[in-house]
């Protein structure tokens, strides 16, 4: 690889590692969602499942998605506002917020530690530092421990206790 090249990606190398481990969490958690959703209303027949998921599933905004996923906990008879879920959409609405603010908005400053995002028409920058990105760990396993129980609760109800 071309000596240049090489030193311009190693430079770049903490915006890629940050940026790419919020994006690909966030997109865990999309993932693990779509996944309820397809058994939710498509659980026996997994050509029809994928055909869902690639022809109409994949294109619907992850805040629709979040909308359905509340539709269908209800409909599984569990009170969101009442239940060990109801940190849920906070979890889900946070995580989502930093994976787009790292995604779209315009990377001013990276040092090892801290990312300085600046996003169009803001008069200051917002610093996503070591306190944001433990939060986002917390929160992204919290959220997945919770989707992952309803994923299994809805799919082995029986075996829920």
């Amino acid at each position: 690889m071309n000596v240049r090249l090489r030193k311009d990606i190693d430079s770049l190398r903490p915006m890629i590692e940050q940026r790419g481990y919020i994006i690909t969490r966030a997109i865990t958690i999309e993932s693990t969602i779509d996944r309820i959703i397809l058994n939710h209303y498509i659980s026996d027949d997994q050509g029809k499942a994928k055909e869902f998921h690639d022809e109409f599933l994949k294109n619907i905004p992850l805040g629709k998605k979040i909308e359905r996923l509340k539709f269908i906990i209800a409909k599984h008879g569990i009170d969101l506002d009442n239940s060990k879920f109801k940190n849920l959409p906070n979890l889900l609405k946070d995580i989502i917020e930093l994976r787009n603010k790292m995604a779209h908005w315009q990377w001013s400053y990276i040092t090892e530690d801290k990312v300085t995002l600046w996003k169009k028409m803001s008069k200051e920058p917002e610093v996503i530092g070591e306190k944001e990105f433990d939060s986002f760990y917390s929160k992204c396993n919290q959220c997945s421990g919770l989707l992952s129980h309803l994923y299994f609760s809805f799919n082995n109800p029986e075996e829920d206790s």
